[in-house]
Order: C-alpha cells, then structure tokens, then sequence
C-alpha cells in the first residue's frame, strides 16, 4: 500500500508507473480513462456499471470474495428521537433517489445513491463490521481501538 491523500493524488502515480495497481473511485479515474492513460481491470458490487458497460464486475474477472463498496451515511447523537431520525432519513431517501440528484451524483462520483432506513443502515453497518473483522482476523491484523 502506498500512502496517497485521495485517488485524485495516486492518479498520476499509477500514469507514470510509480504504482502498478490502484482502487479509485470510478468518478476519479473518469477523466484520465477517457484520455487513454489508465485501463480499468474490474468494478465491485453485482452488476457491472453503467458508466463502463464493458468492464467485467470483479466477480467476472475471477475474484467472487471482492466486494468493495463505497458508501456514505447520515448520523445522529445516540438517544435522538426515532421520530426525528425517521423524518430526516425519509427525506434523505427522497432526494437521493431523485433523479436530478441521482443523475448528478452517478456523474460526478459514479455511485448510485440508495437511500434507506435507519434500520437498514444499522444492519448494514453490523453487516459490513462483521465481514470486514473477518478478514482483519483471518489476516492477523489488530485495530488499535476495537
């Protein structure tokens, strides 16, 4: 692993073969694909992405255990109302599914947003905890604050 502020910054690393593999955001790596100086080998999740249509999931390319999403998510203080958290979280939902957020969003850093319950992101959370303790463990490898 090489230490880079962002994957706008590795950019031009991987250009000039300072690095010989990078994980970016599709959005990131857009501009120097299109001019022909990086190849993408695999995208993560189930479905191949609609922006590289001809990019084969990492699954397809033959590593059916890597999958790397990137997310974001809303937080409140523990003890804030149900109600509260409910209102905003279906709010949110709204807009990010709409399609002028949706369309922007999908352009600039090509994600698709979801939208979802505080229930849904909890369990998401738990899931993503679990998976990722996994392969710490199975990796030999200790978090300093657990």
């Amino acid at each position: 692993m090489s230490p880079y502020k962002g994957g706008a910054d590795a950019i031009p690393a991987i250009q000039t073969n300072q690095v010989q593999l990078l994980v970016t955001a599709i959005g990131v790596g857009m501009p120097s694909l299109k001019a022909g100086k990086v190849r993408v080998l695999a995208v993560p999740g189930a479905q191949r992405h609609r922006l590289l249509p001809d990019v084969p999931t990492f699954s397809e390319a033959g590593f059916p255990d890597f999958d790397f999403r990137a997310w974001w998510g809303l937080v409140a203080p523990a003890g804030t109302p149900a109600e509260a958290i409910n209102k905003v979280a279906d709010e949110v939902t709204k807009y990010v599914k709409s399609p002028a957020f949706a369309d922007k969003f999908g352009t600039i850093y090509a994600l698709e947003p979801i939208g979802g319950t505080s229930t849904e992101m909890a369990a998401f959370l738990k899931s993503d905890r679990e998976r990722y303790g996994r392969i710490l463990r199975a990796a030999n490898i200790r978090l300093d604050n657990p």
